[in-house]
């Protein structure tokens, strides 16, 4: 999926902000190989908006999608505290 990168960079801000929808959410998984992906910013903006809908699956989806072998540890404290307060600890172990 071609996608412009300051429609990806409007999106993903949307999501970190936590105004974005899941159409949103749906163009980043789509377009995750897209070579103007910012996949670490991806993968944050996605784990923000799992936690604020507290979505679990979409969580899961975007430390697979990307962070795949790499694991999480790409994301600040912060970000992996915020998943252990809305998910819950034994919730984010690898399945």
């Amino acid at each position: 999926m071609s996608v412009t990168p300051d429609r990806l960079k409007a999106v993903l801000g949307r999501l970190e902000s936590g105004t974005g929808n899941r159409e949103d959410i749906d163009l980043v998984l789509a377009a995750s190989q897209s070579p103007n992906m910012d996949r670490l910013l991806a993968l944050r903006a996605l784990c923000s908006a799992s936690c604020s809908a507290r979505d679990l699956g979409l969580w899961r989806s975007a430390v697979t999608t990307f962070a795949g072998d790499e694991s999480i540890t790409k994301l600040e404290t912060e970000r992996i505290l915020q998943a252990i307060i809305a998910f819950g600890h034994s919730a984010l172990q690898p399945q």
